[in-house]
C-alpha cells in the first residue's frame, strides 16, 4: 500500500514512500520535503526540569515523541549517507537530550557518517546519562566513529554508566570508536565506580588514541580497578603523545593505573620531548605492570627525562614481563634510561625464564648499569647503628655468569670498596686472560706458574712454584770472563744501589777449578770486582739484594702477625689441616655477607 506525501511548503518533495519499506512503516506524524526538513517544530515555552519524574512531558519541546511502549523510543533519526539526529544547544544546554529508563537515552546509527555527533561552544557536545546497565551514550558506525564530540570549553563526550557497564561505548570498523575533541578541556571522559572508565578494544588500529599539546593524552583514575584497560591484537594497545606533560597519567590507589596487554607489539609506548613518556603512582602495586608475548612490555623513549617514572609505596614501581622480549627495554640520550630506587625491596628486579637476558644496559658515553646499596647521611653510606650492607649489584646464575661485563676501550668491572674485589670458585677463585698490575701487597699461600709443556704441548702441563722468602729479595745473575790478570768487573744497572741494599755473592767457575775465585771488591757505584782466577777463565756470577726503595721501607714485609679477633679458630686453607671447609676464613665471611643481604 502506498502512503502518499503530505503537503508541503515548497514545490518539491522526496521520493521517500513509507509504505513501500518492507515492514511498511505506520506513523503519527509524517513531512515530507525534498528541499528542507520534513519537520520543523518550534517552541518558546521553556522546558521541563532536568530532575523532574521520567514520566513528566517535555511539554516545551520543538519536536515531542512519545512512545507508550516499554522498550520503544520517542525519536528515532536515521540516515544513509548523513547525520541520524542532529542537534544544537545554545548556552549551557545540550543539542540533543535523550533520557531512557531501561533502553538507550539517544541511539543513532550511520553507514558513513557519525551515528550521532554533538557540537557545542561551552557544555558537553554530547551527554549520555544511562540507567539499568546500558551505556549512557552508545554508537555504531561502519566507516567513522560510532560516537563523535567536540567542544570548545567543555568535555567533548561524557557518558556515565550504571551498573558494571561503560558509560560510553562506540564500535566501528575502520575509525575510532569513540572520538573526542575539545580546545581546552579534555577530549574524553569517563568515570566508573567498579569497572574501567573507558574501554578501548581494536583489531589492527590502536586501542585508544590520544594527543594534547599542553596536558596529559590520558587521564584515569580508579579506586580499585585499572584505571585505563586497552587490549590490541597487532597495533599499541595505548598509543599517547605529548608536547609538555606525560603521554599517559595514571594514579591508582590499589590497583594498576595502567594496565596494557598486546600480543606481538609493545603494550604500552610513548614518547615524550621533555617530560617523562609515562608517568605512574601506585601505593601498594606496581606502577606500571605490563606483559608481553613477542615484544618489549613497556617500550618509552625521552630526550631529556626518564622514559618511564614509576613510583610505588610497596610493590614494584614498574612489573614488566616479556617472553621472547625485553620486559622493560629503554632508552636515553642525556639521563639515565632506567633509574629505579626502592626503600624496602629491591630496586629491580628481572626474571628471565628461558634462555634471554634478564637486563641489558648500555651507555655510548655515561655508565651502562649503576647501583648502590645502604642510607645517606650527611653525604655518606650507611648509618649510625643500622647500615644497609646489600650489594649494588648482585648477579646470580646457575649455569651462565653472574655477571658478565664487556668494554671495547673502557675497564670491564670496575670494584672500589674496603675489599674491591672478592672472587671464589669450586674449581679456579679467579681467571685472567691478559696482564696483571697490583699496586700493593701481594699475599699467597702458593705461587707459581702453570704453562702448556713444552715437549708434549697438547696433552700436559708443566708447573713451577715460585721462590719464596720472607724479605723482598731481587736476584741478579750473569756471566763473565776474566781478562790476562786472572780479574773482572761486573756492571749492574744505574739503578741497582738505589733498589737494594744487603748483598749476597755467589761465584762459579765453568770448565776448571778456581780455589782462589773471589770477590775482591764489594758492591759500589752498581758494580763489583771479581779474582783470584786464571787467565779466560770464564765465571758464572749471581747477586740477591733485599728492595730499599720508599714503598718497601714504608711497607716492610711481617714475618709472623696474630689473626684477628674473628678469624681465629679459623683457616685460610682448613682442609690442609683436616677441618671442613666450613672452617675457613673465607667461608665464614661470606656466611656473614648472606645474613645481612636483604631476602630476594
Amino acid at each position: 500500500m502506498s502512503l502518499g506525501p503530505p503537503k508541503t511548503q515548497g514545490n518539491t518533495s522526496s521520493t521517500f514512500d513509507p509504505g513501500q519499506e518492507t515492514p511498511p512503516l505506520s506513523f503519527g506524524v509524517h513531512g515530507d520535503n525534498g528541499a528542507g526538513p520534513g519537520i520543523i517544530g518550534s517552541s518558546s515555552t521553556k522546558a521541563a526540569s532536568d530532575t523532574a519524574p521520567d514520566s513528566t512531558i517535555e511539554s516545551g519541546a520543538g519536536v515531542l515523541g512519545v512512545n507508550l511502549t516499554a522498550h520503544g523510543i520517542g525519536v528515532h533519526g536515521h540516515s544513509a549517507r548523513g547525520t541520524g539526529v542532529s542537534g544544537k544547544g545554545g548556552g549551557t544546554d545540550p543539542g540533543v537530550l535523550g533520557r531512557a529508563t531501561a533502553g538507550p537515552g539517544l541511539a543513532g546509527r550511520s553507514a558513513q557518517g557519525p551515528g550521532v555527533f554533538g557540537t557545542s561552544t561551552e557544555a558537553e557536545g554530547v551527554k549520555g546519562d544511562g540507567g539499568g546497565s546500558a551505556p549512557g551514550v552508545s554508537g555504531n558506525a561502519d566507516t567513522g566513529p560510532g560516537v563523535r564530540g567536540r567542544s570548545r570549553l567543555g568535555v567533548g563526550v561524557s557518558g556515565q554508566g550504571g551498573g558494571s557497564n561503560a558509560g560510553v561505548t562506540g564500535t566501528a570498523t575502520e575509525g575510532p570508536g569513540v572520538l573526542g575533541t575539545s580546545d581546552s578541556g579534555s577530549g574524553l571522559t569517563g568515570t566508573s565506580t567498579d569497572g574501567p572508565g573507558v574501554v578501548a578494544v581494536s583489531t589492527d588500529g590502536a586501542g585508544l588514541a590520544a594527543g594534547s599539546r599542553s596536558g596529559p593524552g590520558v587521564t584515569a583514575s580508579s579506586a580499585d580497578a585499572p584505571g585505563l584497560a586497552a587490549q590490541s591484537g597487532t597495533g599499541a594497545g595505548v598509543s599517547a603523545v605529548s608536547i609538555d606533560g606525560p603521554g599517559v597519567e595514571a594514579e591508582s590507589s590499589s590497583g594498576p593505573g595502567v594496565r596494557a596487554f598486546s600480543s606481538d607489539a609493545p603494550a604500552v609506548e610513548a614518547e615524550s620531548g621533555n617530560g617523562p613518556g609515562v608517568r605512574a603512582f601506585s601505593s601498594d602495586a606496581p606502577g606500571v605492570a605490563a606483559a608481553s608475548t613477542g615484544g618489549p612490555g613497556v617500550q618509552a623513549s625521552s630526550e631529556d627525562a626518564a622514559g618511564v617514572e614509576a613510583s610505588s609505596a610497596v610493590g614494584p614501581g614498574v612489573a614488566a614481563t616479556g617472553v621472547d622480549g625485553p620486559g622493560v627495554r629503554a632508552s636515553s640520550a642525556a639521563g639515565p634510561a632506567v633509574e629505579a630506587s626502592s626503600e624496602q625491596g629491591d630496586a629491580v628486579v628481572a626474571d628471565c625464564p628461558t634462555d634471554g637476558t634478564a637486563i641489558r644496559a648500555s651507555s655510548f658515553d655515561g655508565v651502562g648499569i649503576k647501583g648502590h646499596a645502604g642510607h645517606s647521611d650527611t653525604g655518606g653510606f650507611g648509618f649510625g647503628f643500622g647500615p644497609n650492607t646489600g650489594p649494588g649489584v648482585l648477579g646470580t646464575s646457575f649455569f651462565g655468569s653472574g655477571v658478565e661485563a664487556f668494554s671495547q676501550n673502557g675497564t670491564g668491572i670496575r670494584a672500589l670498596g674496603a675489599t674491591g674485589l672478592i672472587a671464589g670458585g669450586t674449581t679456579l677463585g679467579a681467571r685472567i686472560d691478559g696482564d696483571v698490575l697490583v699496586n700493593g701487597v701481594v699475599t699467597e699461600g702458593g705461587g707459581g706458574f702453570l704453562i702448556d709443556h713444552p715437549l708434549d704441548p697438547e696433552n700436559r702441563f708443566l708447573s713451577h712454584s715460585v721462590v719464596e722468602s720472607p724479605e723482598r729479595k731481587n736476584v741478579y745473575d750473569g756471566t763473565v770472563t776474566l781478562d790476562a790478570e786472572g780479574e773482572a768487573t761486573v756492571p749492574l744497572p744505574e739503578w741497582f744501589d738505589a733498589l737494594n741494599e744487603s748483598f749476597r755473592y755467589q761465584l762459579t767457575p765453568v770448565g776448571a777449578a778456581a780455589p782462589h775465585l773471589h770477590v775482591s771488591r764489594k758492591l759500589s757505584g752498581n758494580s763489583f770486582a771479581i779474582a783470584g782466577g786464571d787467565p779466560g777463565l770464564e765465571v758464572s756470577w749471581q747477586v740477591t739484594g733485599v728492595r730499599c726503595d720508599a714503598w718497601a721501607r714504608a711497607n716492610r714485609v711481617a714475618e709472623e702477625e696474630d689473626k684477628e679477633p674473628g678469624e681465629r679458630g679459623l683457616y685460610l686453607y682448613p682442609e690442609a689441616h683436616g677441618k671442613s671447609a666450613g672452617m675457613g676464613i673465607s667461608a665464614r665471611r661470606d656466611e656473614a655477607v648472606r645474613e645481612t643481604r636483604p631476602a630476594e
